[in-house]
């Protein structure tokens, strides 16, 4: 299977983030890199911390070095990933949605697979979708021994009571 496009999507969003790195620590920097960070969708609030945060970090610390500055926020951005896992009630309905070629199909597999190995049922419910991502998730789901229901909508068929 051929991941060029997220591959190019990662570089190009992340390749901006880690080119950056190789400038001097200063204003504009930390601007630059606050834009970079949003624009491969960390998020605005996450973005506007984890920026904050390396800033403190590096006057803290009396960081000159930018690989060392890297690391630093790579460290911060870790630290800022790691809540746990939450305590969900059950059942729990997730919602994936997003644009094509983004992972919504294999990140759904990763998440019954997941679900499973603690000993939870899982149960898919596919909507509107015109493309392969359908028939990958019917794939994914018998693969996950999930029960999928895909039937073609209508007002009659539509099978909204999963």
């Amino acid at each position: 299977m051929s991941l060029f496009g997220l591959k190019k999507t990662r570089e190009g969003l992340w390749g901006r983030v880690a080119s950056l790195f190789g400038r001097k620590l200063d204003e504009e920097f930390y601007e630059e890199l606050e834009e970079a960070l949003i624009l491969a969708d960390v998020g605005v609030e996450t973005s506007v911390e984890l920026v904050e945060r390396l800033r403190d970090a590096v006057r803290e610390q009396k960081i000159n070095d930018t690989e060392r500055a890297k690391q630093v926020m790579i460290d911060l951005l870790s630290e800022m990933m790691d809540k746990g896992t939450p305590d969900y009630e059950y059942p729990l309905l997730i919602l994936m949605v997003g644009v094509n070629g983004v992972g919504k199909t294999t990140a759904i597999g990763r998440l019954a697979n997941q679900f499973q190995k603690e000993g939870k049922k899982v149960a898919g419910r596919r909507g509107h979708v015109p493309g392969g991502g359908g028939r990958a998730a019917g794939t994914m789901g018998r693969a996950h021994a999930e029960p999928i229901c895909a039937r073609r909508c209508g007002w009659r068929s539509c099978c909204g009571g999963v």
